[in-house]
């Protein structure tokens, strides 16, 4: 039985092919090298050019609101909107740049449409932010300027002292 490992131990590598296995083994080494042929010469050709095609959340650039989603101070903003300026370079193709380049209108599609829905919707905006500012002014009027919780802690003081 230790003869037998010992045998073993000598052999390094595969197992030469029996006598009968020859011809099959020879057979489909040749049929693999016929086969990566083949598909070499199809590559070369463009048979089997495959078309890469990408879903629009690869090409386009998120909404600006998503930048810094879950980040940063969890307060509303003091600045206001802000406009970014024209984004349309992160999407341009290169099919684009030449069109540009030649001097011809490069078209997006929905663009306009796009552009619209964003300008009414500033503008709706701006009159809610205008009518709220002017309801937060009269209830400063009205109660003066001191929050709710220094005006309960000065009644707490002032009951506190009797």
């Amino acid at each position: 039985d230790e003869e037998s490992e010992s045998d073993d131990d000598d052999v390094i590598g595969p197992m030469p092919p029996k006598p009968g296995e020859l011809d099959a083994f020879s057979r489909s080494q040749a049929s693999d090298i016929e086969r990566r042929a083949q598909a070499m010469k199809d590559k070369i050709e463009g048979k089997d050019e495959k078309v890469v095609t990408r879903e629009s959340w690869m090409l386009e650039l998120p909404d600006a609101k998503a930048k810094h989603f879950g980040l940063g101070p969890r307060s509303f903003s003091r600045k206001g909107t802000t406009e970014l300026g024209d984004r349309s370079g992160w999407t341009e193709t290169p099919e684009d740049k030449e069109r540009r380049a030649r001097g011809e209108q490069v078209e997006r599609e929905g663009e306009d449409e796009e552009e619209e829905r964003k300008r009414k919707e500033y503008l709706i905006n701006k009159a809610r932010d205008e009518e709220m500012s002017k309801v937060t002014e009269k209830l400063k009027k009205k109660r003066g300027s001191e929050s709710l919780l220094d005006m309960h802690e000065k009644e707490r003081k002032k009951k506190s002292k009797k």
